[in-house]
C-alpha cells in the first residue's frame, strides 16, 4: 500500500487540477457567449452601437485574461511549495511524483496556451470586422455626399425652372391683357359705329315716313 502522505499529496493535486478544469470551463464558456454576441452583431442581430460592442468584447477580453493569469499564478504557488517528506527507500515514487506534477504543469500551460490563442483569434477577427465597419461607414458617408449633391442639383434646377416658367406665365398674361384691351377697343368702336348707323336709319326711317304721310294728305 503506498504511504498516507504521498496519496494526500497526490489527491490534492488532483483535486486542484479538477479546480482547474472547472475554472478553464466557465472561462471557455464566457469566451463562446463573447464570440457569439460578436457574431450577432456582424450579423445585424445585435442592436449595441460599434463603440458599445468594442467596448464590451475589450473588457470581457481583459477579464478573461486576469482569470486565465490568476489561475495559473495560484496553481503556479501550488507546485512551488515544498513537496511532502518522503521515505529515504521511495526515490522511485519521488521521482515518479515529480514527473506528475511536471506534466501537470506542462498541461496546464497548455491549456492556456490555447485559451490566449483563441482569444487572440477573436480579438484579431473583431479587428478586421471593425476595419471592413468603418470601410462600409466611409462608403455610406460618400454615397450620402453624392445624394446631397444630386438633391442640390435637382433643386436647382427646378427652382430655375420655376423661375423661367414664372416669367413666361406673366409674359404670356400682359400679352394676354393688352389683346384683350385691343379686342375690347376694337369691339366698343365697332359697337359704337353700329350705334351710330342704326340711329342714323332710325332718323332717316322717321324723316321718309313723315314725308310719305304729307304726301297722302295733298
Amino acid at each position: 500500500m503506498r504511504p498516507y502522505l504521498e496519496l494526500v499529496e497526490i489527491g490534492l493535486k488532483l483535486h486542484s487540477l479538477e479546480e482547474i478544469k472547472e475554472l478553464l470551463s466557465h472561462v471557455l464558456e464566457d469566451v463562446d457567449l463573447v464570440k457569439k454576441k460578436g457574431e450577432l452583431w456582424i450579423e445585424e442581430k445585435e442592436t449595441s452601437t460599434f463603440v458599445e460592442m468594442k467596448q464590451f468584447i475589450t473588457e470581457k477580453t481583459s477579464e478573461i485574461l486576469k482569470r486565465c493569469t490568476s489561475v495559473t499564478s495560484e496553481q503556479t504557488k501550488e507546485l512551488d511549495v515544498p513537496a511532502l517528506s518522503v521515505e529515504k527507500g521511495d526515490k522511485d515514487d519521488a521521482s515518479s511524483k515529480t514527473v506528475t506534477e511536471i506534466s501537470t504543469l506542462s498541461s496546464k500551460d497548455t491549456v492556456y496556451l490555447q485559451l490566449t490563442e483563441k482569444v487572440n483569434e477573436i480579438d484579431s477577427n473583431f479587428s478586421l470586422q471593425s476595419k471592413q465597419f468603418k470601410k462600409l461607414q466611409q462608403k455610406l458617408k460618400d454615397q450620402q455626399t453624392i445624394n446631397k449633391r444630386q438633391e442640390d442639383t435637382i433643386e436647382k434646377r427646378l427652382n430655375d425652372f420655376e423661375k423661367e416658367n414664372n416669367s413666361k406665365i406673366n409674359e404670356t398674361h400682359k400679352t394676354f391683357n393688352e389683346r384683350f384691351q385691343e379686342i375690347r377697343v376694337e369691339f366698343m368702336t365697332e359697337l359704337q359705329a353700329a350705334s351710330s348707323f342704326i340711329s342714323q336709319q332710325q332718323t332717316q326711317w322717321e324723316t321718309l315716313c313723315v314725308e310719305l304721310k304729307e304726301k297722302k294728305k295733298t
